[in-house]
């Protein structure tokens, strides 16, 4: 039965190489079909149509056949054991013909007994039993059984899923899942975890050391064990950490070594190459520091007391300091300057005797009009000072330029007085004198007595240190 364009076609002979079509004439004649359902009892055939609605109409083969069917999916046989499963046939329109079962796919050497008989006369509904016993020797394994039924004129298939297990140990636990197949074991106790079950397996702990060998059978997973399958204490290796916190001068010991532990929960001893004492650490104490050393390699050691067998040991080499490097940019418009520094872990600076202590590579300031001194230094005195003197000068304006004589020559800041020098443009010093700045900020510049030409002038005072070119006409 198919749904068309143009209604609800149907056939009694599909099998045929030419089926021969008949249109359904039950209400359903020329529609167009979106949906079909067929009503399994009284084959009634239920079709939605676009835009016509819903009709239904009963289809019913007059030619002689049969059907089977079983309600068993999937069988589960241990080898060396028997099933069975039930399958029912219906007969429609006075079928009467002999049957003829049989069962494919099993595995080789399998008995089949059908209940009542292979072969049977069908002339109406019944019940047919299929028994199926596996032999001893049979592979376990997953097959696809297929139960044919055949008359003269039909022939109908059913397909069962058949999986074969095993329990050769007789646990009760079947062979594809008993993690000790061979061996019985009920309980699969499994102490590592891996799979294999105690009973069977030669390293039951997981630790590497097999049971012959094992003193110490039941260690926990993932315990680091001796040759002996014995739990080895241990920490992580990154547990204890060392440092050189200083470096040393030549002819001095003033180098340090910085001693850390993660878990504080163990009393430590750390022993120092050259150090009579050992340093405890743990408790409150996760830290320590060892100082006075000169240039050399160090042997550090870590032990916990109550464990003899744990030492962790580390080489440190102290040399000398690095180079001390100083660069120092300055932005004169911000009044401010940025130092990159190198050499060390930490500086001291100086700013016109304001201290800092500085850590890392870099220190930026502000600072004030006219001079200032700047010196860096670390704590090792082998690195000596860097010293600096930068000057920030206020800003001046001075006007007309060129001029036929006098200039206007305003300065800022608070200095009183400024010295003012002027030279030729061949660098011959022309004059030089002190200036009085006015309240206003002004001072003079008198070109009166020299003659035409270009001259530079430079002011100096406190806060003030500027040199401007200035045309006599």
């Amino acid at each position: 039965i198919i749904g068309t364009e143009l209604g609800v076609w149907f056939t009694n002979n599909f099998s045929a190489e030419n089926p021969s079509w008949n249109q359904a004439n039950s209400g359903m004649k020329d529609v167009r079909v979106t949906d079909m359902d067929l009503r399994k009892g009284d084959n009634k055939v239920f079709i939605s149509t676009y835009g016509l609605g819903i009709y239904s109409g009963i289809f019913q083969d007059t030619e002689p056949t049969f059907t089977m069917n079983s309600s068993t999916k999937s069988l589960e046989i241990l080898v060396g054991e028997k099933k069975s499963f039930d399958v029912d046939y219906k007969v429609y329109n006075n079928f009467n013909e002999e049957i003829v079962f049989s069962l494919e796919g099993a595995p080789e050497n399998s008995n089949v007994i059908y209940d009542p008989a292979k072969k049977l006369v069908v002339n109406s509904d019944g019940k047919l039993k299929v028994e199926l016993k596996i032999d001893q020797n049979s592979d376990v394994g997953s097959y696809g059984l297929t139960l044919k039924a055949a008359s003269t004129s039909k022939s109908r298939e059913l397909k069962i899923d058949l999986k074969v297990t095993s329990d050769i140990d007789k646990d009760g636990i079947l062979y594809d899942v008993d993690n000790c197949p061979n061996t019985a074991n009920a309980d699969q106790s499994d102490f590592d975890g891996d799979g294999i079950g105690d009973v069977c397996d030669d390293d039951v702990d997981g630790d590497g050391v097999l049971n012959a060998d094992d003193n110490c059978p039941n260690t926990p997973d993932g315990t680091n064990v001796d040759v002996n399958g014995c739990a080895v204490f241990t920490l992580p290796l990154d547990n204890n950490k060392v440092s050189v916190t200083s470096a040393s001068c030549i002819g001095t010991t003033d180098g340090s070594i910085g001693l850390s532990i993660e878990d504080a929960s163990y009393a430590y001893s750390v022993t120092v190459t050259g150090q009579d004492d050992p340093i405890t650490l743990g408790g409150e104490t996760k830290t320590a520091s060892v100082t006075g050393l000169g240039t050399g390699t160090y042997t550090v050691c870590f032990k916990v007391d109550g464990q003899d067998t744990y030492e962790q040991c580390f080489e440190v080499n102290i040399g000398e300091p690095k180079a001390l490097s100083v660069f120092i940019d300055v932005d004169n418009d911000n009044r401010t300057t940025s130092i990159q520094l190198s050499g060390s872990s930490s500086y001291n600076v100086e700013v016109n005797g304001q201290r800092y202590n500085v850590k890392g590579d870099r220190f930026t300031t502000n600072l004030p009009s006219g001079l200032s001194i700047i010196k860096i230094s670390t704590d090792l005195d082998c690195q000596g000072i860097i010293e600096r003197e930068i000057f920030i000068s206020e800003d001046i304006l001075y006007y007309p330029n060129p001029t036929p004589g006098d200039v206007n020559v305003y300065v800022n800041g608070e200095d009183s007085k400024v010295t003012m020098s002027v030279f030729s443009s061949k660098g011959d010093l022309i004059f030089t004198k002190e200036q009085e700045i006015q309240t206003t900020r002004k001072t003079d510049l008198d070109l009166g007595g020299v003659p035409a030409g270009t001259y530079l002038v430079t002011l100096e005072g406190p806060t003030v240190r500027k040199t401007f070119k200035i045309v006599k006409r």
